[in-house]
């Protein structure tokens, strides 16, 4: 039963999940920044339930700043959030491919 997983030394274990993390973590800034171009479609998109029921309450449905950075700061957290959704597929992938060759057959086929 030991001839199923080959041996590995820590340090090769560590190695493996640094680069593992270091591409589910360069693939998150990769999709942060790519979303952060869209950041303002994605911002009218989540928005406009809000404006629209505010519209039909008779109120003005603009919404407004209260301090000079909180237009750039909320466009960058709504692509962080973006980023995250789009490229979490790449996360699970990369933690599957570092822990599936540590499961037996069995368990390979209960996970999937």
């Amino acid at each position: 039963m030991d001839d199923v997983h080959p041996k590995q030394h820590i340090l090769e274990h560590v190695t493996e999940l640094r680069n593992r993390l270091l591409w589910a973590v360069g693939a998150f800034f990769i999709g942060t920044f790519i979303s952060y171009h869209f950041a303002k479609d994605i911002y009218g998109f989540l928005v406009k339930p809000l404006a629209d029921a505010m519209e039909a309450a008779g109120g003005n449905q603009r919404m407004i700043y209260t301090d000079l950075t909180e237009a750039f700061f909320t466009y960058l957290k709504v692509s962080m959030f973006a980023g995250g959704f789009f490229t979490f597929p790449f996360l699970m992938l990369q933690i599957w491919l570092f822990v599936s060759p540590g499961l037996f057959p069995k368990e390979r086929k209960a996970v999937l």
